[in-house]
């Protein structure tokens, strides 16, 4: 019994922390007390940062070691799909340049 605490606790722990990963799916996600933030392509919420150069800094519960992380500029400066604060989603092609010409 002795054996199996230490990995009784470390287990705990492991699923404690994975139970605070948030996902976001939708713009109205990403609120945190009183600020709007932006729901990444990659599902994490990321909030106003001007410390970071994309602007943009992951909240404390992105996963994939991403918290309280700048957001990379290729991922802010809209290369891929993300939703906006505001409530608008905004995307860029990926390749095809044909899809933006008629805006």
């Amino acid at each position: 019994m002795r054996r199996g605490a230490p990995l009784l606790l470390a287990l705990l722990t492991l699923t404690c922390a994975r139970a605070e990963v948030f996902e976001c799916r939708q713009p109205g996600d990403c609120v945190d007390a009183n600020r709007t933030g932006s729901c990444e392509p990659n599902g994490f919420c990321s909030f106003p940062d001007p410390s970071c150069p994309s602007g943009h800094r992951y909240g404390s519960h992105a996963g994939d070691g991403l918290a309280d992380q700048c957001v990379p500029l290729d991922v802010a400066d809209g290369s891929g799909e993300s939703t906006l604060g505001t409530g608008v989603e905004a995307s860029s092609a990926s390749g095809d340049d044909s899809s933006d010409a008629a805006t």
